[in-house]
């Protein structure tokens, strides 16, 4: 297996878990807060697991257009 097919197996695992850890916050999100009843503080843990499955869909992406042979 060449080492961009790894590395995009390994994107791909990670956009996957960062993806469901970003549902789960959110679930969690709802549980314990109201949008009316939330401050800003509050919102820093969904703005985190957005981060999160944006620099893994970045990464997933770059290895996808390595693995096709791009200059990425």
């Amino acid at each position: 297996m060449s080492a961009a097919v790894a590395e995009l197996i390994a994107a791909d695992v990670e956009y996957d878990a960062a993806s469901s850890h970003k549902l789960d916050t959110y679930r969690q999100w709802n549980k314990d807060h109201g949008p009316t009843t939330a401050d800003d503080g509050d919102f820093a843990v969904l703005h985190a697991a957005d981060a999160r499955l944006e620099a893994a869909r970045a990464r997933r992406r770059a290895a996808l257009d390595a693995a096709q042979g791009g200059d990425a």
